[in-house]
């Protein structure tokens, strides 16, 4: 009876695992000139969409690149929007799934005067466009990561800067139509970002920045009205997330030291309570120039997933990476992956998303130096439970 027991369940093992797919591709967006990648999400069981930005052959303006491949990686179809005369950029974890089965994409856009507007554009699951919105009167506006909310419109997370001195968060809320219902303003330095935005369990929101040298973490109600607001020393930024046990995580690098111009710096993940304090700060890693963390996601088991870049500190050499750490913040296993091999080659990653097989849907961009050949294309990697 032990003998069938044991080969029922390297059975049931065999069976798991082989139903995993694993694939670590490259895309041209057909122009030639770069193809950087910034967001990826689950349309279907079938099929997964990145969205991006390349430079447009004809017009040599930035477009928006969205692309649907099938869980081996093939893509299914390939679509571009521009305007021959507006450039276009992504925002962090610019592509979001939608209630309705479609997708919206965040980021800015960007006249020939330099006046850029955030922008929200909704599109359904075959990536035919049914609307589009812009936000903001001059200066500078860009958007970041976007969410939908309750009501069925969008909370996006972002930057303003009116006066071409002072940048400042900025947080808008729209209808179901991107039409704008409030925006709200954050920040007393003269220099402050927006990149991440999540619901708080008391309808709020939860809001991750930058501020001079410092993560900043900002604390809202449902319409917006500042509650708290917290610094975190010596941190880039901060990719934020609500914990299903209470509190808060982020994802950011932490400066270790300057040598001339460069910054050398570790990866690092805080644990926060309900009003900001620090329940564990913990570091990854070796020390890097290029070094960056974020998004962070939390799995079912209360274990969290980063993804990022890493670079050692005696080479020029990019690789993309993925951690997993337990609720503690200790490291269950952190891997470095290079679709790139060159000495001085860039591989990154830009955001993620577990997948129902257990695993992780990645995507990013590539940078190639030699030996390596060809021009600065997306990166899409399908990898197991285990990173691997």
């Amino acid at each position: 009876m032990k003998k069938i027991l044991i080969f029922v369940l390297l059975i049931i093992t065999f069976t798991t695992y082989s139903q995993q797919i694993y694939f670590d591709n490259r895309y041209d967006f057909n122009t030639g000139r770069y193809d950087g990648t910034n967001g990826v999400i689950i349309l279907d069981s079938n099929n997964y969409v990145v969205a991006g930005v390349a430079i447009d052959s004809t017009s040599n303006f930035q477009k928006i690149c969205i692309m649907d491949i099938d869980i081996h990686g093939v893509v299914q179809w390939k679509k571009s929007y521009h305007n021959p005369f507006l450039d276009y950029y992504t925002g962090v974890c610019c592509i979001l799934n939608t209630k309705d089965s479609g997708f919206t994409f965040s980021g800015a856009v960007v006249d020939t005067f330099g006046n850029s507007k955030v922008i929200l554009w909704k599109f359904n699951k075959f990536g035919d466009t049914l609307w589009t919105q812009s936000y903001g009167n001059g200066g500078f506006n860009s958007g970041q990561q976007c969410r939908q909310t309750n009501d069925g419109g969008f909370i996006i997370i972002g930057t303003i800067d009116t006066n071409s001195i002072d940048e400042f968060v900025l947080l808008l809320k729209t209808d179901s139509l991107g039409n704008l219902q409030w925006k709200k303003v954050y920040g007393s330095a003269t220099y402050n970002d927006g990149f991440t935005v999540d619901f708080t369990f008391d309808g709020g929101y939860i809001l991750g920045a930058y501020s001079g040298s410092n993560a900043y973490v900002i604390k809202t109600d449902s319409t917006g009205l500042l509650q708290w607001q917290r610094l975190y020393p010596n941190t880039n930024g901060a990719a934020i997330i609500t914990v299903s046990t209470g509190g808060y995580i982020f994802a950011s690098d932490h400066n270790e030291y300057t040598i001339g111009t460069d910054t050398y710096m570790k990866d690092c993940i805080v644990r926060l309570d309900s009003v900001g304090g620090v329940i564990w700060y913990k570091k990854y890693g070796g020390i890097g120039f290029a070094n960056g963390i974020g998004p962070i996601y939390e799995l079912s088991d209360g274990s969290f997933v980063a993804c990022g870049q890493v670079n050692d500190s005696n080479s020029e050499k990019i690789g993309g990476i993925l951690l997993k750490i337990d609720s503690q913040g200790d490291s269950l296993w952190m891997r470095t992956y290079d679709l790139l091999q060159g000495p001085t080659s860039q591989n990154y990653f830009r955001d993620f998303k577990p997948t129902s097989d257990g695993g992780f849907i990645l995507t990013g961009f590539v940078i190639p130096s030699p030996p390596d050949t060809g021009t600065e294309d997306m990166w899409v990697i399908k990898l197991d439970s285990n990173g691997c």
